[in-house]
């Protein structure tokens, strides 16, 4: 008793306790802040800037005879050119028992290589060139897409094309990227 009492006498212990007092409640106040300042409000209560109007570059639009719509916009900054087809499909059409299908041949259809080249040779081509073409299928489209020196368009577009065209869909490419698609399953 004489313990306590003696601590309770001293001004150094009444100061840490004191501050002790003082920073629980800061600690609890400022916890306390989010809370009242974030109190949701009814979207009629909420105010936005207006939108910056949308500005699209000139683009020229083609329908090809077989029904395919291709924009063509250009920028002669750069000697580059890129170009996307976009494919209606995707995973929302593969059956109950075949889910992965079209991420599958999304992968496959660019890494298997074509009936003219296969995937090394394609990767070959095209890094001696420092261009690329990719393709991937998502839940509601497929995508190709390919990128080159303007100089190299003729080679590129030509091999682009054929990707499309002509897949091979290899087996051991197909194989490899069941396994990576296994293994990334695994991991998340």
């Amino acid at each position: 008793m004489t313990n306590l009492k003696s601590k309770s006498q001293n001004p150094k212990y009444l100061r840490w306790i004191g501050l002790l007092v003082v920073t629980i409640l800061v600690v609890v106040l400022v916890s306390r802040l989010p809370a009242i300042a974030d109190t949701p409000r009814h979207y009629d209560e909420l105010d936005f800037d207006p939108l910056p109007p949308i500005q699209l570059p000139d683009y020229t639009r083609y329908q090809l005879d077989n029904g395919m719509v291709v924009y063509l916009i250009e920028d002669h900054q750069l000697p580059l050119v890129s170009g996307t087809a976009i494919i209606r499909t995707g995973d929302r059409l593969e059956p109950a028992e075949k889910i992965g299908l079209a991420t599958m041949a999304g992968v496959v259809m660019r890494t298997g290589g074509t009936t003219e080249h296969s995937g090394n040779e394609l990767n070959v081509l095209l890094e001696e060139k420092a261009a690329s073409v990719e393709t991937s299928i998502d839940t509601s489209s497929g995508r190709a897409s390919f990128s080159a020196l303007s100089e190299d368009l003729d080679l590129v577009f030509d091999l682009f094309a054929e990707v499309i065209q002509k897949p091979a869909f290899a087996q051991a490419k197909l194989a490899l990227a069941k396994q990576q698609l296994a293994g990334s399953d695994k991991a998340s």
